[in-house]
């Protein structure tokens, strides 16, 4: 089943916002993760309790509105579609949308805020394909001009070994 979780991006990895998962909060894309279920669970400081696992919610736009409640680490919040699996459930006692599950894949980044305001945008328009396809090329012809220059630098320095004292 398809869904959307919000997390923290950090320095190119993907982080969960609260607590983290075999002691890390760093979240693989790509890859099962496997949820520490705790059968009392709290949330903050509240009197109720709930099984805990991945917290997820069914759609883009419940996600996008969950979202508008941050108020801070604006600038490092997205929203990420997610595949779950295993056990699915509803978080009783939320008011929001919430599911829960076992286990969840990370599949890839799909909104952002940008200049850290409540403003999202949708992620296609932030990382432009045209831009990116253009910046890889540019790094790709910089790095053969960095590879030529490596091999005409190595042409022109001195010999050594064998050849060393014999060639002048």
């Amino acid at each position: 089943m398809i869904a959307y979780k919000i997390v923290e991006y950090n320095k190119g990895e993907l982080k969960s916002l609260f607590h983290g998962t075999n002691g890390t909060r760093i979240m693989e894309q790509h890859t099962w993760l496997e949820a520490q279920i705790r059968e009392n669970a709290k949330d903050g400081t509240s009197k109720t309790t709930y099984k805990s696992g991945w917290h997820v919610l069914p759609t883009l736009d419940e996600c996008k509105e969950y979202l508008s409640r941050f108020t801070k680490r604006l600038d490092k919040l997205v929203i990420v579609e997610v595949e779950i699996g295993g056990d699915i459930w509803e978080k009783e006692h939320s008011p929001s949308n919430v599911l829960l599950s076992t286990r969840m894949k990370i599949n890839d980044v799909v909104y952002r805020h940008l200049d850290g305001n409540t403003a999202l945008e949708d992620a296609s328009k932030v990382f432009d394909k045209g831009e990116l396809e253009a910046a890889i090329t540019r790094m790709k012809n910089y790095q053969e001009r960095l590879d030529g220059n490596r091999m005409k630098g190595k042409a022109e320095e001195e010999p050594s070994g064998a050849l060393a004292g014999k060639i002048k």
